[in-house]
């Protein structure tokens, strides 16, 4: 805010005199690597799950889909000869199928986005808010190879079938991804706990009005 007489802010002597990036480095200490302080480690770690369940599942997506990915999606890899990926092995590496492609690159440049020039604590929300990557992943990442899906209809494919919930979790009321379910990978273990730690740690902080995002 100026008054009459005191000397404008620098911003107004740019071509085009656009504020925006004046305020982000000056008023919220935005820019390229202007977060990576020392003091800042904890809210590094705050993000860094968020941030590490994307960027490598992006890397895993391109290794598994480099073929559809090296093409940018824009050819069909069946005119190309190239076979399609068998569901199964999809399922097998955990990874997101080839039409997701979009929401990976979406969601790989908000985490590099977010690492490099942003406020770090900023990134889950932003992360969460704008891309249905992580609950995908996650879902995915925690939910027993094993269990059997729940067809939609009767004469569903089996590409359709192995993209829904399981029958027995839809069937039981209690058996959830919380209660009784075994999850079957150290990292789906993990992933319960972090989200669940950030539930709870998260309520009571900011209910108490301290600093969390």
């Amino acid at each position: 805010m100026k008054l009459v007489g005191d000397e404008p802010s620098s911003w107004c002597n740019n071509d085009p005199p656009i504020s925006y990036s004046y305020i982000q480095q000056v008023y919220w200490g935005n820019g390229l690597f202007a977060y990576w302080e020392l003091k800042q480690l904890p809210n590094f770690a705050l993000a860094v799950p968020v941030l590490a369940i994307v960027l490598v599942s992006a890397y895993n997506f391109m290794w598994f889909h480099w073929d559809y990915v090296k093409r940018l999606g824009l050819v069909d890899n069946n005119m190309l000869g190239i076979p399609r990926r068998p569901i199964l092995a999809v399922r097998h590496y955990r990874v997101l199928p080839r039409e997701c492609f979009v929401y990976v690159v979406h969601a790989a440049s908000l985490a590099i986005f977010a690492l490099f020039f942003m406020n770090i604590q900023v990134a889950t929300r932003l992360i969460f808010s704008a891309s249905p990557l992580v609950p995908w992943l996650t879902a995915m990442l925690t939910t027993r190879y094993d269990k059997p899906p729940v067809p939609l209809s009767e004469d569903d494919s089996l590409d359709t079938l192995l993209k829904v919930e399981c029958r027995s979790n839809l069937e039981s009321k209690t058996d959830t991804i919380l209660f009784q379910e075994k999850i079957d990978t150290e990292l789906g273990r993990w992933l319960i706990m972090y989200f669940l730690g950030y539930f709870l740690i998260g309520t009571i902080l900011f209910a108490n009005n301290l600093p969390w995002t």
